[in-house]
């Protein structure tokens, strides 16, 4: 993610970087799924790693106005559902 502003017309590069940490005695936490979001509507369903997906902003995008992006997580079990995890960030369109 950038961390100043995103001109009218640029690529973002969303990336979801996980590292395998041991939980709950010895079980691994493995994601299944990852669902990119851009504010309410979903855009991309990724179930490989890397979970990354390039989103172009419009041209007509409005100067000083923030874009909400979400990646929901979705977390391999063996039985039930599966838990999730969302991580939002906000991206600023430069003036």
């Amino acid at each position: 993610m950038p961390r100043s502003c995103v001109a009218p017309g640029q690529k973002v590069k969303v990336r979801l970087k996980w590292k395998r940490k041991e939980r709950k005695g010895n079980l691994f936490v493995t994601i299944r799924r990852v669902d990119f979001y851009l504010n309410t509507k979903r855009i991309r369903i990724d179930k490989k790693a890397p979970f990354v997906h390039t989103y172009k902003l419009r041209a007509s995008q409005t100067p000083g106005s923030t874009i909400r992006l979400r990646a929901r997580a979705f977390i391999k079990v063996k039985r039930g559902k599966s838990p999730t995890k969302p991580i939002r960030t906000k991206v600023k369109v430069c003036g």
